[in-house]
């Protein structure tokens, strides 16, 4: 991963094991694909972003994209983290389900991506 300003971050291969959970084969190569070439944004700016975003919807926002054209052959190559503090699991969880939205997936499609409904479940 590409990172700017980002601390305790999943690997790659954690990354790409959460994502192996994917049932859309054109979605999960492109998370997987995503764990390595994707920019990870963890700035003050985002962080600023993260906590708005945190109080307006009244839970805990793990990351966001700027949604747009974005497809799993055209992926936005770029999402933000809010560097929430979580088990090692949890944030391979949180990252594919955040460049699934990279890929074009949103809340609801299913496909088996992590935290379908918008709220991670963690053990």
């Amino acid at each position: 991963m590409n990172t700017v300003g980002c601390v305790d971050l999943p690997t790659v291969e954690e990354c790409r094991g959460a994502a192996t959970v994917i049932e859309d084969d054109c979605l999960r190569e492109c998370v997987m694909a995503q764990c390595a070439g994707a920019k990870v944004n963890c700035g003050e700016d985002v962080s600023q972003r993260c906590r708005a975003k945190s109080q307006q919807r009244s839970k805990a926002v793990g990351g966001f994209v700027v949604m747009g054209e974005q497809t799993c052959r055209l992926p936005r190559n770029e999402i933000n983290w809010c560097q929430r503090p979580m088990p090692r699991p949890c944030r391979a969880k949180a990252m594919a389900h955040e460049l699934a939205h990279s890929c074009g997936w949103m809340h609801g499609d299913g496909m088996n991506v992590p935290a379908d409904t918008g709220t991670l479940k963690c053990d």
